[in-house]
This record gives structure tokens, C-alpha cells and sequence, in this order.
């Protein structure tokens, strides 16, 4: 997938990623699929339903192991006042049990309930939108699987084992 300029999105880029290797979370919505079918089919349902190959990325759980790694290596102090890092842990922890990515870039707040239904329709582990200053989670758990609180001080869910 080629990037391009979307002028009528805002805070769109030309390239998502930074010269550095980084992918800044902010202005994505990040969704984890344990079955490549299942991310094929969400990849699928949402080119269907009008999104361009250029507002989405897809990456198998070892591109995503590295962009988390280098996205890692590269945070500032600042990460880790508040959930960013431990949250790039847990990426990084999903992708080195075999979780493949879409991250859709500059979702439009209109399109948010299509994204969760995609999500949840292909069950998707987990799917977080990264906005300014907050993180929401778009889709429950899956059943037998509890979310667990996430701080620094405590590490983070059981679920990655970080």
C-alpha cells in the first residue's frame, strides 16, 4: 500500500511513518486479530465499505514486533507517565504471540462504530483508538479473557505477560 497526501483529513502525512522508524499511535485505531483469516476479512470488510488501501496498514506479527520494538526504542520520557508505553509493551507482547495488525489511520470520528462492528464481526482481540490525550477501547474482551487494569507501577495486563 502506497501512502498519499489525504488533504481533506486532518492531521493526515504523507508517510505514517516517521524517518526514524516510528509509527506515532496518535490518530489510529489499532486492532490485533489472532487468526490471519480473520484479519483478511476485516481488512477486506473495510476496503467493502468504502476505506482507501492508503488509510490502512497492515502487518503481520513480525513486521509489528519490529515497528513495536523501534516504536519502544525510540519513546521519549514522557511515555511513560501515562499508558503509551505500556501499551506499546502490550502490542509487542500480542505480536510475539502471533497477532497480525490493522491500524487505520486518521479514522473520522463518523466511521468509529463501522471500525468496532468490523472489529468485533472478525473477532478482533483488541482494538484501541489513540486519540490526543486519551486511549479507547473499542472492542470487550474476548470471553475468557479479562482486561486487567494497566498502570506502570503494577506492569501491565496478565493476558502479555509484561
Amino acid at each position: 500500500m502506497s501512502p498519499t497526501i489525504h488533504k481533506d483529513i486532518p492531521n493526515a502525512v504523507e508517510n505514517p511513518i516517521r524517518s526514524d522508524g516510528v509509527l506515532p499511535p496518535e490518530n489510529k485505531i489499532f486492532i490485533a486479530f489472532r487468526q490471519a483469516d480473520d484479519l483478511q476479512g476485516a481488512l477486506n470488510a473495510l476496503l467493502d465499505a468504502g476505506f482507501q488501501e492508503s488509510e490502512l496498514l497492515v502487518f503481520s506479527p513480525q513486521q509489528m514486533r519490529r515497528q513495536m520494538q523501534t516504536n519502544i526504542d525510540h519513546a521519549g520520557p514522557l511515555a511513560s507517565i501515562g499508558q503509551d508505553m505500556n501499551l506499546l509493551k502490550t502490542h509487542l507482547a500480542l505480536a510475539e504471540q502471533g497477532h497480525g495488525y490493522v491500524v487505520v489511520l486518521w479514522p473520522k470520528s463518523d466511521h468509529e462504530e463501522l471500525i468496532t462492528q468490523v472489529a468485533v464481526q472478525h473477532n478482533a482481540v483488541r482494538a484501541q483508538k489513540f486519540g490526543r490525550l486519551i486511549i479507547e477501547e473499542l472492542v470487550e474482551p474476548q470471553p475468557g479473557q479479562q482486561q486487567h487494569f494497566e498502570s506502570p507501577d503494577r506492569g501491565l495486563d496478565r493476558e502479555t505477560h509484561r
